[in-house]
């Protein structure tokens, strides 16, 4: 289990890191503010969706191991 929790620290770092380097590039651009500002939204927005989409992944692959233990024990 807490091999899993490394899992998901080690990938939250690694989108925490993109959004930094996507945000400094959109601050770089010859752009209005108000674009860039919701250019970041957008940002932020898919790294929310992506945490989501990691946490479903690794609780649908906890379910699975538990339900592969269960069966086991069944038989």
């Amino acid at each position: 289990m807490s091999s899993l929790g490394g899992v998901f620290n080690n990938f939250s770092g690694t989108i925490n890191s993109n959004v930094g380097t996507m945000n400094s590039w959109i601050d770089n651009q010859n752009i209005p503010a108000e674009q860039k500002n919701l250019l970041k939204v957008q940002s932020e927005m898919q790294r929310m969706q992506e945490m989501v989409q990691l946490a479903t992944t690794m609780m649908k692959a906890l379910h699975e191991m538990s339900k592969s233990v269960i069966q086991n024990l069944a038989v």
